[in-house]
């Protein structure tokens, strides 16, 4: 009979913890998850108000919006945007 040799200090790499514990460690990292988007939320704000107010811009005298080069500006705009994604 073969006798295999079991290696006593062996501890599977894990140690137990209790609910507390988990509980503030998941804390921490939603606060930091939050705090990230509330800073993209905010710099999306910033993006999107300029925007409203030019179209907002003498609405009631003027029918009409002059938007020269508007594909470049969107596309410049959407590529902002899709940066906060990254």
């Amino acid at each position: 009979m073969t006798t295999i040799k079991l290696d006593e200090d062996f501890d599977f790499g894990f140690t137990s913890v209790d609910e507390s514990d988990i509980n503030r460690d998941v804390l921490e990292e939603l606060s930091g998850t939050s705090d990230l988007y509330k800073d993209r939320l905010h710099t999306m704000h910033r993006l999107i108000t300029p925007l409203i107010k030019n179209l907002m811009a003498d609405a009631d005298t003027k029918a009409y919006i002059h938007w020269p080069n508007r594909k470049e500006k969107l596309i410049q705009f959407q590529e902002k945007l899709d940066n906060l994604l990254d």
